[in-house]
């Protein structure tokens, strides 16, 4: 059969194909994976983008080897203004950045720049994601030290907790982007969580091994 014989029922459906992968995620095939990341940018029909984003989630929690075999340029999960798919494209480069921190380094950048985004998910996956990255590649993330302090204030106990977490692990690779935050992080010694305090106290005390100078004892 010629390409002109060829129907169009027989060209796989996008939305069939992200079905079929949300419906066994498990059983994802790189093929399936590459189709429907290319319609994340290519489909002109937006409810066709967010279920092939959502599929790509589903498949990074069962197989996040496959999607950073399928969607080569991680960025073109966040190349987006639809709140939808960007919720699930930074939901689904945090999860594939647990097994492979190299591949989501190259969307730091832009994971930075959603750091403050009006969309609450959003903003959760990126830190999630940052920090994540931050553990392997902290000199990926040290850009966005400044972007992480302004989170300290946040009303979201989790946003801060994360923020202070990633401040931590930067102040032991890149002490001299983590400075500036000092007297914010010394503030959260008092915070009502505990679990912030810990983390702020911890942040501290590798900022004072590599810049004694910077902390008061």
């Amino acid at each position: 059969m010629t390409d002109s014989e060829r129907g169009a029922g027989d060209v796989p459906d996008v939305q069939a194909v992200a079905a079929t992968i949300r419906e066994n995620p498990a059983a994802a095939t790189r093929t399936q994976v590459a189709m429907v990341a290319d319609a994340v940018t290519a489909d002109p029909d937006p409810e066709t983008r967010r279920v092939a984003t959502a599929a790509l989630f589903a498949t990074a929690e069962h197989q996040p080897e496959t999607v950073a075999s399928g969607v080569e340029q991680p960025r073109r999960l966040l190349s987006t203004d639809d709140e939808t798919v960007l919720a699930w494209g930074t939901g689904t480069v945090g999860r594939v950045a647990e097994a492979d921190p190299g591949w989501a380094v190259a969307s730091a950048p832009v994971l930075q720049r959603l750091l403050d985004h009006d969309v609450q998910t959003v903003r959760h996956n990126a830190l999630e994601a940052l920090a994540t990255v931050a553990i392997d590649r902290p000199d990926a993330v040290a850009p966005a030290a400044a972007d992480l302090r302004s989170l300290l204030d946040a009303d979201d106990v989790a946003v801060t907790h994360n923020a202070v977490g990633v401040l931590g692990v930067l102040a032991a690779t890149h002490p001299d982007a983590v400075v500036p935050a000092v007297e914010d992080l010394a503030a959260l010694g008092t915070h009502d969580e505990r679990a912030v305090r810990r983390v702020a106290t911890g942040a501290l005390a590798r900022l004072a091994r590599e810049r004694p100078d910077a902390v008061e004892v």
